[in-house]
């Protein structure tokens, strides 16, 4: 068994941890908004393809409009990519649970512009560095801090988070955790009318930045500028100068801004992701044509009738993006043209 990831000493015991802390992840993706375990129905936005995942406890009448019938396979394989085995030994677990336990408590407080959301600014800070830790730390995400910052990040938790005198630790860490400072935005009450998202990307490291819901959050770390938007990211990155830049010394301030903000964001998420798609299903279309061909490029008519037949509306969402739909798709329609049909017997 590996050694926890954390604290480095006991084996990593713990199964079942979530990478974003469940009480988030559960505004993203638990059905109907169901606020227990093993309930999650989303999908996952891979190079190409969408990736569905469902909970245990997902009934199958809720699960059938989305997937359809659900085989043995599908049950089998479907796990959000958020939830991981032997990472963290069932202590570190507990301590992040303790961590996380408390920030969920300053999410009553709501509000328009900059507000304060907690005076226990230490462990605001400690929360928020854990997520970015773990999502890096990982190997089931393609989403990475630099080495010496994840050890960096690492170190601080492991000794910050059952530390009795802060004010003690930060003085003895100075800048190792003062230089740590980070932006957080917040549409309140977006997942509750809107789908919810988590969306990385690696390409973001000055600031790294993350959104998860109806959060946003810039991180940046050490002499990583903080006055000037260095990187676009979903549109929010001139909103995210405007938040409050908070460090471990102080209270925890965020930005609220209204959903229709956020609602902008998300599309923005969503047109990328997409013209991603049609490159990736550019590329793959192109790679197929060469194993017939041996040399040149797909039609482009026939490219735009695979496009269309992807994205008909009459299939069910949790399948039509698959790579299993993909690959027959092109496959059958490539079937009605010369020279693929022709080649393709003679394959046979």
């Amino acid at each position: 068994m590996p050694v926890c990831a954390l604290c480095h000493q006991r084996e990593a015991d713990k199964t079942g941890s979530h990478l974003v802390p469940f009480f988030l992840m559960r505004t993203v993706d638990n059905v109907d908004g169901r606020k227990e375990r093993n309930m999650e129905l989303g999908f996952e936005l891979g190079k190409g393809h969408v990736i569905s995942y469902f909970g245990g406890g997902v009934l199958p009448e809720r699960l059938e409009p989305v997937l359809g019938e659900i085989s043995e396979e599908d049950i089998a394989h479907s796990r959000s990519s958020m939830i991981v085995d032997h990472l963290l030994c069932s202590q570190c677990e507990s301590r992040l649970g303790k961590l996380e336990s408390f920030y969920s408590g300053t999410l009553a407080k709501k509000g328009e512009g900059a507000y304060q959301t907690t005076t226990d600014g230490f462990h605001a800070f400690l929360f928020w560095i854990s997520i970015f830790w773990r999502l890096s730390v990982s190997e089931k995400r393609a989403y990475h801090l630099s080495e010496i910052d994840e050890l960096h990040l690492r170190i601080i938790l492991d000794g910050g988070m059952d530390i009795a005198d802060t004010k003690n630790y930060i003085e003895r860490l100075g800048k190792e955790v003062t230089g740590i400072r980070y932006r957080v935005m917040r549409a309140p009450d977006y997942v509750k009318v809107n789908p919810g998202w988590v969306y990385l990307n690696s390409d973001n490291d000055s600031p790294y930045c993350l959104a998860i819901g109806e959060f946003v959050v810039a991180l940046y770390i050490n002499e990583m500028i903080t006055d000037v938007a260095s990187q676009s990211f979903l549109s929010l990155e001139n909103d995210l100068l405007t938040a409050p830049l908070n460090d471990c010394t102080a209270d925890e301030n965020i930005l609220g801004v209204d959903i229709e903000r956020f609602a902008v964001a998300s599309a923005v998420t969503v047109g990328f992701w997409m013209q991603n798609f049609k490159n990736d299903l550019n590329e793959m279309c192109d790679q197929v044509h060469v194993r017939f061909a041996g040399e040149g490029t797909m039609p482009p008519e026939i490219k735009q009738q695979i496009i269309e037949g992807i994205t008909a509306d009459d299939q069910l969402l949790g399948r039509q993006y698959s790579i299993q739909n993909i690959v027959h798709v092109i496959s059958i329609t490539m079937m009605e043209f010369e020279p693929y049909r022709s080649m393709a017997e003679k394959m046979k």
